[in-house]
């Protein structure tokens, strides 16, 4: 993997060109599991869990060799698209309270905090009725 500033030029268009695709893995009345793939290689996994109301974001994971080159975010818009299909109010998610990066992204994204456990935030982002 290329690094640095080098690395952006290379790695963005190739995301950029290469499909990410979501494999749907198992799909059950209360969850959804995806491998996030880029060519054929798996990057990545999203699992979704039905609420009533919200659609929890159960694990949001990339491979530390394709983080920041947009996986993580195209899997957000993907789990919100879920999510407004299923006419959910709302998704949520748990996140460390050390996880800097992930705080930063969530945050970035509209998510904000719904309740501050120990050593965890639980956040929430409101999805808008189209």
């Amino acid at each position: 993997m290329v690094s640095g500033f080098l690395g952006l030029i290379v790695v963005i268009p190739y995301l950029a060109l290469s499909p990410v695709f979501f494999t749907k893995w198992r799909e059950r009345k209360k969850y959804f599991f995806y491998f996030i793939t880029l060519g054929r290689q798996v990057v990545g996994v999203l699992d979704l869990r039905k609420d009533v109301r919200t659609l929890y974001i159960y694990i949001l994971a990339v491979s530390p060799d394709y983080r920041r080159i947009g996986i993580a975010t195209y899997a957000l818009n993907r789990a919100e698209a879920i999510a407004t299909k299923l006419h959910k109010e709302a998704l949520e998610l748990s996140v460390l309270k050390q996880n800097t990066p992930a705080l930063r992204l969530y945050m970035r994204h509209g998510y904000s905090v719904k309740e501050e456990k120990r050593r965890s935030f639980i956040l929430r982002k409101q999805i808008i009725k189209r």
